[in-house]
């Protein structure tokens, strides 16, 4: 028990010396900003705006089982359709702008595209496709 008290002890002690300020923080720095794939990480300077713009590609295939691969067949003796790839693309516009120095705007649009193969349980295959835009405002 005094090990784990020690342990937490010495973990307050890191983060609050970690706290302690040494030079003036700002967005203009390289680290600044988490990568561009974190969404809503940080807030803006009064009458700061950012743009941006993201591409995200992702393609899904072959069928699992737990953590191992299953045949189609297998899926197919229990279903009469299955899966066999979906690739997909998203395009993503967002804008960010900050009114005072504690409240920063954010709102993204995005574009997605994806195509399914499947299978039948006949041997035969078919496509189904979506594409549209969405949007999110916080």
């Amino acid at each position: 028990m005094k090990k784990y008290i020690a342990t937490m002890l010495f973990m307050a002690i890191s983060i609050v010396q970690a706290q302690e300020e040494t030079t003036k923080w700002t967005s203009g720095r390289p680290d600044g900003h988490a990568p561009i794939s974190v969404m809503g990480d940080h807030t803006h300077s009064k009458g700061e705006w950012m743009f941006s713009y993201r591409y995200m590609y992702m393609n899904m295939e072959d069928l699992n089982r737990g953590s191992s691969d299953a045949p189609y067949s297998d899926a197919l003796s229990q279903y009469m359709i299955t899966p066999k790839s979906m690739p997909m693309n998203m395009h993503m516009l967002g804008i960010m702008y900050a009114p005072s120095n504690k409240i920063t705007l954010m709102a993204m649009a995005n574009y997605t595209a994806q195509e399914m193969t499947l299978g039948n349980i006949m041997g035969g295959e078919f496509n189904t496709e979506s594409s549209g835009f969405g949007a999110l405002l916080q």
